[in-house]
């Protein structure tokens, strides 16, 4: 099995940064490209049956500010001589990752 591409979820914790020194040293050695995905939750407490849903307006402003951030991140993976890509989404994060990862996949073998 060859590895093609490495997913790298970030969350902008200090673990983030850690796993995307990890991934891009391996993608490196891999010749991998490489996906920086974040996803954006759904607040808890919210719901659009409450009517307490963030407004379009708000999820746009955030998902702009998310976008400023990932391409920082993006930077430093071209700075390592990778090809990268960012994917912002929405979603229950874990069950995002696992999506996201499938479709890459998929997409990678074709």
């Amino acid at each position: 099995m060859t590895v093609k591409h490495v997913l790298v979820p970030i969350d902008f914790s200090p673990y983030a940064e850690l796993a995307l020194d990890y991934a891009a040293a391996l993608a490196q050695k891999l010749q991998a490209r490489v996906t920086l995905l974040h996803v954006i939750q759904p607040p808890l407490f919210a719901g659009a049956d409450m009517g307490a849903w963030p407004s379009p307006a708000f999820i746009a402003d955030l998902e702009t500010v998310i976008m400023e951030d990932m391409a920082g991140y993006l930077t430093r993976v071209t700075a390592a001589g990778l090809e990268g890509e960012i994917a912002v989404v929405h979603g229950v994060p874990f069950q995002e990752i696992l999506d996201t990862a499938k479709a890459r996949r998929t997409r990678s073998q074709r």
